[in-house]
């Protein structure tokens, strides 16, 4: 059985098609490897659900939750419940992170053990 990485990933997307590409992009870039991604489909009708399943083929650590339109707290909540990592990471489809986003972030959180954000 494989350990549960370090870090979760939540991505919760309604008809994020446009941006998802640069989104991916920069998640597959980070230096810190050890992650996997809750991408949460929240009833899109683009190309979400589509472009969110071919990046699952391609890389194992992604995991796409598709569910019917529910809002994003339903969302979050869907890859929480899904999430096996110590720590949570946010990340919108419009967003971009810096390559060391994920490797500052974790390095922080283990050490200062009196931080909770």
């Amino acid at each position: 059985m494989t350990a549960a990485p370090p870090l979760s990933v939540l991505l919760p997307v309604r008809d994020g098609a446009a941006h998802l590409d640069e989104a991916i992009e920069s998640i597959e870039g980070q230096s810190f490897t050890e992650f996997e991604v809750l991408a949460v489909d929240d009833g899109s009708v683009d190309d979400t659900y589509e472009k969110l399943e071919a990046w699952a083929s391609r890389d194992a650590r992604v995991t796409v939750i598709q569910q019917a339109r529910e809002g994003i707290v339903a969302a979050l909540e869907a890859g929480r419940a899904a999430a096996s990592g110590q720590y949570l990471a946010r990340m919108d489809s419009d967003d971009v992170s810096e390559r060391t986003r994920f490797a500052r972030q974790y390095e922080l959180m283990e050490a200062r053990s009196d931080l909770v954000l």
